[in-house]
């Protein structure tokens, strides 16, 4: 959780009664369900955190049964790396509790704003944080929301790290499954960042491997000073002199697949020991098997070589069944991670068509947007044919095999910063036909719809915001060697603004709703982001395999504007520049020498000599009047 300082606190510290037996001293964290506090156990004088579930979500029954399984995980644990619950339980004012021992020390998350760590320190860290991780799962508790605010360190027991907060946590089958079972609604909680791709689709299934994961992430994050993304660098190559073989472990953790990281904890705290210099291991209780449970895993073990013979007879059942379907089809489609690329890459151009709309150029800010003018814009459309419906681009059906790209045309509109924005209709699959039915008897069940909106750079380089049918939202990208996919929240309704932006420090940005909720994370592109798109990029709407539409598209680009020139001389300077000066000829007469019987005073024929010019000016000015008289008489 995020760490705050007392003067943080923005309004009254609750009852102090709320809590028997507890006085609430300082705020000093904030989690998405709820806060905590430092306070002081009056039985014992002894200082303690007390977490209290808000009481918006004291009303719903799901946070209140994941407030209540937070205790039952921390209750099921004792580690000297996690950190230890002291009680929990409900106030006579329907205040929820949970009373934690208290750490003093900074977070990890505080840890990596410090100085850099070496690669060795920084693997003792993780190796600690693996060894409470591997006894949790051995207890059965899977923690599902591992993130450097969740690691406190204890400055009283030698600045070990403690893993906290078990709000998100599952319990293995036999382990609590059935009293604190996940409902649907709220399986997808948790940071994105950290969380395992399997456990962004479904939370209810995955198994400790998601927090093998989220241990790679925090892995890399200390290590090297960033979070990977999309196709990373390996350790070493960012920060040489760290040993090689990190890079392997590092690699293997954040395997996309489960079963291609490390089989369990355990495993890589065996190739992580190894690698840490003085490495004392701190022996975690072993845990007793009864026979009950000793049964239980015969049984689970029996049923899952059971699993295996059914699974591998069904898979030579599908090979034979996607043979047929190839050969019937003469084409295969591949599932692909990054879902946009097969619209804006490499799309045949169909036309290009005038749609209504406006331009506005000043010296801060270009935009263009659609339907709301009457100039013309050229947008080029490819793949897929589209139809202007009212203010709406449709690419429509039936014929929804296959992918559409529409492109305004923004050539004169680059700027420093790229900012692109639509009202995006809930992709659909097209009304049932004869054709569509014998195209899913021959290739099978189709894609899930898709749309997007997009800033298109050169060749294969994008950036997009893909929303499914079924109103899921993702980021994706593919920048030359950096792609990647986060996954975002869903669509709030049938339709919804979505906006895909970069600043002038090369942050991406997306965001959906009125609200502008954010989409993921923001994606650092630098400072050159432009040489990461390959060129300063288009805005692009497209269709995958569904009925789309788009309304209201618009595209800025902010500019510095160009210092202003300096200011003309005023009119007194000008004259005096535009005066002709007089000039005074140059001679070669040689000084007399003066007469020693000289009695006049040599001062006076200068005064004289510079008397005269005043004369003659103040002659010139006499004639002017003149003039002006006469010219005077004659107007008259």
């Amino acid at each position: 959780m995020e760490q705050l300082a007392p003067t943080s606190i923005s309004r009254r510290l609750p009852d102090e009664q709320a809590i028997p037996g507890h006085r609430l001293e300082t705020l000093i964290g904030r989690g998405g369900m709820g806060e905590v506090y430092l306070a002081v156990q009056l039985s014992l004088g002894r200082k303690v955190a007390i977490k209290l579930l808000a009481a918006e979500f004291a009303r719903e029954e799901s946070f209140v049964a994941r407030f209540e399984k937070e205790a039952a995980a921390l209750a099921s644990l004792s580690h000297p790396n996690i950190v230890s619950i002291v009680d929990q339980g409900k106030s006579s004012n329907d205040t929820y509790y949970l009373v934690m021992e208290y750490v003093g020390g900074p977070s990890l998350r505080e840890v990596m704003r410090g100085k850099a760590l070496h690669w060795s320190d920084a693997l003792r860290i993780v190796l600690d944080i693996a060894r409470a991780i591997d006894y949790a799962h051995r207890s059965g508790v899977i923690h599902r929301d591992l993130k450097p605010e969740n690691i406190l360190f204890d400055t009283q027991a030698g600045f070990i790290p403690k893993v906290t907060d078990f709000g998100l946590a599952g319990f293995v089958k036999g382990k609590g499954e059935q009293r604190f079972a996940l409902t649907e609604t709220h399986v997808s909680m948790g940071t994105l960042a950290y969380m395992a791709p399997e456990q962004q689709i479904n939370a209810k299934s995955v198994d400790g491997r998601a927090d093998l994961y989220s241990l790679g992430v925090m892995m890399y994050e200390l290590l090297v000073g960033e979070i990977p993304r999309g196709r990373f660098d390996a350790p070493s190559v960012l920060k040489p002199g760290i040993d090689r073989r990190v890079d392997s472990i590092v690699e293997r953790c954040l395997k996309a697949a489960p079963q291609d990281r490390f089989s369990s904890v355990a495993e890589l705290i065996a190739v992580l020991e190894p690698l840490v210099p003085g490495n004392t291991r701190t022996p975690a209780p072993r845990l007793r098997e009864t026979s009950l449970g000793r049964a239980r895993r015969l049984l689970s073990r029996a049923g899952n070589i059971a699993i295996r013979i059914a699974e591998v007879a069904l898979l030579g059942a599908a090979m034979v069944v996607l043979a047929v379907a190839f050969l019937r089809s003469g084409r295969k489609e591949p599932e692909q991670l990054l879902r946009a690329r097969g619209a804006v890459v490499d799309r045949k151009p169909l036309g290009v068509a005038s749609v209504p709309g406006e331009l506005a150029v000043n010296p801060e800010r270009r935009t263009l947007r659609l339907h709301q003018g009457e100039e013309k814009i050229p947008v080029t459309f490819s793949g897929r044919s589209a139809e202007l419906v009212g203010e709406t681009i449709v690419f429509p059906g039936p014929e929804v095999r296959g992918a559409g790209c529409a492109t305004p045309e923004v050539a004169g509109l680059e700027g420093e910063t790229a900012r692109v924005s639509a009202v995006l209709e809930l992709p659909r699959a097209a009304p049932p036909s004869l054709a569509g039915t014998l195209r899913t008897w021959v290739a099978g069940e189709p894609p899930e719809p898709r749309a997007a909106l997009a800033l298109l750079g050169t060749g294969e380089r994008y950036a997009a915001i893909v929303v499914y049918g079924k109103g899921r939202i993702a980021l994706e990208w593919s920048l030359g060697q950096r792609q990647g996919v986060m996954m975002g929240p869903a669509m709030p309704g049938p339709q919804a603004r979505l906006e895909l932006e970069v600043d002038r420090e090369g942050e991406m940005r997306a965001f959906v709703g009125d609200k502008r909720q954010a989409i993921g994370e923001p994606l650092r592109l630098g400072l050159d982001w432009k040489a990461a798109l390959g060129d300063y990029p288009k805005p692009a709407m497209a269709c995958l395999d569904a009925v789309c539409g788009f309304q209201q598209l618009t595209f800025e680009a902010l500019v510095t504007p160009p210092p202003e020139p300096l200011s003309s001389p005023g009119p007194l300077l000008s004259s005096a520049m535009d005066r002709p000066q007089r000039k005074e000829p140059i001679t070669d007469k040689k000084a007399e020498p003066k007469r020693p019987d000289a009695k006049k005073d040599p001062r006076k024929p200068a005064a004289k000599k510079a008397a005269e010019p005043r004369k003659a000016d103040s002659r010139k000015s006499d004639s002017r009047a003149a003039d002006s008289k006469k010219q005077s008489k004659t107007r008259h």
